[in-house]
């Protein structure tokens, strides 16, 4: 669904590329980031919809161009940005943040293909009718495919939503989950992915870029029933610290996991043996709770 919306549908790129010239002189984007740190989620969601309402009413015969292709041209600015050795690193962060609002606002000023909708809808339905309920609450939750590596990690980089129901609103999330894949947090983590193989690892730039670069960027969704958690968390296999693998590592917090799950919280540290039980307990600071108020 995530390539079909980017493959098959199309946007003007003249009206795109003057609809963001203009955004980006006429906002204080730090203003915002210090009134609301997760203020992109909603200005993005907002301006696509605005630069999709512009487009239904614009000039039908100018030239368009796939969403795919739209976006690959973001990336290939912002690559040559990244590449100019005269850049300091604001100037890399800034031309980051440009990347990531830039393509998901392309990404959410155009419908999702009506099959696609139809495909989530019946999925929706089916969870409802497997429950027994009408319009249950989900989690419509983002992956990035091949995110967990041995080198890298991008789980929880793209967004969550929670409590979302009807078939409508869960469409409208998946969609924002399919732009989520460029999202600051996951834009900054591949961008120092790249970094770490060049210095750390002494990786040819080229061969970096083929293994992080942000036209690699592939997002699936799944769509979950809500369950009203007094705790919750993860649970590895195998301790991602040390790479023990004869021990379970399970993070936890308060309400609902997405806390964890996101970085946002210190949680609980618990190291089970998987043949003796309990070997080690770290308390977090468990300063921020996530739930339904």
């Amino acid at each position: 669904p995530y390539r079909k919306h980017l493959d098959t549908n199309t946007v003007d790129p003249a009206a795109v590329d003057t609809f963001l010239t203009k955004l980006f002189a006429e906002t204080d984007f730090q203003a915002l980031a210090h009134e609301e740190k997760d203020f992109q989620q909603q200005l993005v969601l907002d301006e696509g919809h605005k630069l999709g309402a512009l487009a239904r009413g614009s000039n039908v015969d100018a030239p368009r161009v796939t969403l795919r292709a739209y976006v690959d041209t973001l990336i290939e600015r912002t690559r040559t940005a990244l590449a100019d050795p005269a850049h300091k690193p604001e100037d890399r962060l800034a031309a980051l943040r440009r990347l990531s609002m830039s393509a998901q606002i392309a990404i959410l000023s155009v419908p999702l293909p009506e099959d696609v909708q139809s495909d989530i809808a019946k999925a929706y339905a089916a969870i409802n009718k497997e429950v027994g309920k009408r319009n249950i609450p989900v989690a419509v939750r983002s992956s990035a495919v091949g995110e967990d590596s041995a080198d890298a990690a991008f789980a929880g980089a793209q967004d969550t939503y929670l409590n979302i129901t009807g078939a409508a609103d869960v469409v409208t999330h998946v969609q924002r989950n399919f732009a989520s894949g460029f999202n600051v947090r996951a834009l900054e983590y591949r961008l120092s992915q790249i970094d770490k193989e060049v210095s750390e690892r002494g990786t040819p730039l080229a061969e970096a870029l083929e293994k992080f670069d942000f036209n690699n960027i592939d997002v699936s969704v799944t769509i979950q029933q809500m369950i009203k958690s007094q705790k919750a968390g993860t649970a590895f296999s195998i301790d991602p610290a040390s790479g023990l693998d004869n021990v379970v590592a399970i993070d936890a917090n308060f309400g609902y996991g997405e806390s964890v799950v996101g970085g946002r919280v210190t949680p609980d540290n618990y190291l089970a043996s998987k043949d003796s039980g309990l070997v080690a307990r770290t308390l977090g600071k468990k300063d921020l709770m996530v739930d339904d108020k």
